[in-house]
Formats: structure tokens, C-alpha cells, sequence
């Protein structure tokens, strides 16, 4: 079982290790919400839901199978995430 300052420190070094791709990811989802709502198309729908789910893959294989040492979190928290 992790202690939680372990957990946090894990956390810490996850954000210090992507932070200017977090700042990208941040910038390109609100460039692509406004252009949802503004063209309200159909194909910027499907772009979002694209870049959402790619975040969402990312942040669980790069946090939970890579950056964690614990096998719980690898195998347990990864599997549900």
C-alpha cells in the first residue's frame, strides 16, 4: 500500500515531467471546444471526442504503467483507469 506522500511525490514528478505538454494539451482543448462551438459541425464533434480520448489513454499508460513503482498501481489502478 502506497503512503500518501508517496503518492503525491509520484504525482508531483508526473506534472514536472509533461508540464509543457500539459500547457500544449491545454492551449489545443480550448482552441478545439471554441471551434466546436463556434462551427458546430459534426466533424469538430468527432475531433474532440479523438483528442479527449487520446488524453485520457495517454495520462493512464504514461502515469500508471510508467511512472509508478508500485505493482498495485501498475496492474490494479491501470487495469480499472
Amino acid at each position: 500500500m502506497l503512503t500518501k506522500e508517496v503518492f503525491w511525490n509520484q504525482i508531483g514528478n508526473f506534472n514536472n515531467s509533461f508540464l509543457y505538454l500539459h500547457i500544449i494539451w491545454i492551449v489545443l482543448s480550448i482552441t478545439l471546444i471554441c471551434l466546436h462551438f463556434i462551427l458546430k459541425k459534426k466533424s469538430t464533434n468527432i475531433i474532440l471526442k479523438i483528442f479527449l480520448s487520446l488524453t485520457f489513454i495517454f495520462n493512464s499508460i504514461v502515469f500508471f504503467f510508467i511512472n509508478t513503482d508500485s505493482p498495485l498501481s501498475k496492474y490494479f489502478y491501470g487495469g480499472l483507469f
